[in-house]
Parts: structure tokens; C-alpha cells; sequence
């Protein structure tokens, strides 16, 4: 199917501790999804945003650990099965927890 995916839906991006973000979203409607990418950029958005898994992702959630003390910004493209990009999801955002974690005696 050489159609165009539809965007993901309900994109959100939860900040976790140890400075990670937890990312979650709705598949995309259309039928020939074969996986997502998952973009970050560090302005609302950029052309030069970095893709983050090298291989497709099937599942609907992903982690990541950006830099932290600054916003992150986040993108899911789905891609269909014959390589056909689709369209991005709406925007999310998150700033990883830079508080290092303690421990008690």
C-alpha cells in the first residue's frame, strides 16, 4: 500500500526520574502502519530534529534520556509497510528531571 500514513494521535511526553521521558501515543488510524520513528528536537521544531530509534518501534511507548534542564521537544512519524513516511504527530514536550537521585541510610 503506497498510501500516506496518518499522523499518531495524542502524542505525550511525561518527565521520569533519573532524567528520563516517557513518551506515549495513540496509533495511527491507518491500516499500513509497519512501525514509528520518534524524533527530539531542542526548539519547537526543528528541520534538524534527531532521530532517536534506528529500527522501527511497534510499540506505542518509548524512553529517552535528553539533556537535561532544558525542554525537549518530540515528533512520531509513522512509516508504512512498503517505506512511505507519514504524516508527524502534534507536539510534545517535557524537560528531563535534572535532580540526581538520593538515597537513604
Amino acid at each position: 500500500d503506497e498510501s500516506v500514513p496518518e499522523a499518531p494521535l495524542s502524542l505525550s511526553a511525561t518527565s521520569e526520574s533519573g532524567g528520563r521521558v516517557r513518551l506515549e501515543w495513540v496509533a495511527s488510524p491507518s491500516p499500513n502502519v509497519a512501525g514509528y520513528r520518534v524524533y527530539r528536537s531542542n526548539a519547537p521544531f526543528e528541520s534538524t530534529a534527531q532521530l532517536l530509534n534506528p529500527s522501527l518501534l511497534s510499540s506505542l511507548t518509548y524512553f529517552d534520556t535528553p539533556p537535561a534542564g532544558s525542554p525537549s521537544y518530540y515528533r512520531v512519524v509513522p512509516v508504512s509497510g512498503a517505506q512511505v513516511v507519514g504524516v508527524p504527530s502534534s507536539l510534545a514536550s517535557a524537560t528531563a528531571d535534572a535532580t540526581a537521585p538520593t538515597a537513604s541510610l
